[in-house]
């Protein structure tokens, strides 16, 4: 698993405990920033009211439906991570 930490925690970091080196300090505040977003979690939802035959589904988070072929690891609309888990969104 990748870790991603913020670029001030590192540059402090090697001020700190590694050296004094303006080339190692700019090395560090150069580096890219990591392009992270929190995980929205949510579940696939059965309508209440549709007839039993009806099998489409409603993202927990969005509301977006989609039929039980087309249901998706992650909701086509919001992106939700669907892995069962609580809703998040």
């Amino acid at each position: 698993m990748t870790d991603y930490i913020e670029r001030k925690a590192a540059f402090d970091a090697a001020q700190e405990h590694f050296c004094d080196s303006a080339r190692t300090l700019e090395a560090i505040e150069t580096l890219p920033a990591a392009d992270v977003r929190p995980v929205v979690r949510g579940r696939w939802e059965r309508i209440d009211g549709l007839d039993e035959l009806d099998p489409r589904m409603r993202c927990s988070v969005c509301g977006s439906v989609e039929t039980p072929l087309a249901r998706h690891r992650f909701c086509p609309v919001c992106a939700a991570d669907m892995k069962g888990g609580e809703s998040d969104g």
